[in-house]
């Protein structure tokens, strides 16, 4: 019922807060991403979430280009409303390593745009 897909989107809203916030700090993000895909519900802009949010994590480590064009696709249609990038933003500032870094804040800049 309404009421419940209600209740289940709220949590799918926290718990992608969750997550940007472990990403942020550098922890493991599988445990909440699970815990999301359990809830069965699979909104779009929930699922666009944690797909910008595993880009964002693989990115620390390696180039994410061609998941950044397969997101780019899949997503086309999805626009998230009241998201802010502002904890991204202060994160990549953060980095210390000068090419994750740029490449973090090129992806975050490319999912601005899209979003």
């Amino acid at each position: 019922d309404s009421k419940s897909e209600s209740i289940l989107e709220q949590v799918a809203s926290a718990m992608t807060g969750k997550i940007e916030r472990l990403l942020i700090d550098g922890k493991n993000i599988d445990t909440a991403i699970q815990a999301i895909e359990a809830l069965s519900y699979h909104s779009k802009d929930t699922m666009l979430q944690i797909a910008m949010f595993k880009i964002l994590e693989k990115a620390q480590i390696i180039s994410q280009d061609e998941e950044i064009e397969i997101f780019l696709n899949r997503y086309a249609d999805v626009e998230l409303i009241n998201f802010s990038f502002h904890e991204l933003d202060e994160w990549s500032e953060t980095i210390t390593n000068k090419d994750t870094k740029e490449r973090i804040k090129k992806y975050i800049e490319i999912f601005k745009k899209k979003l």
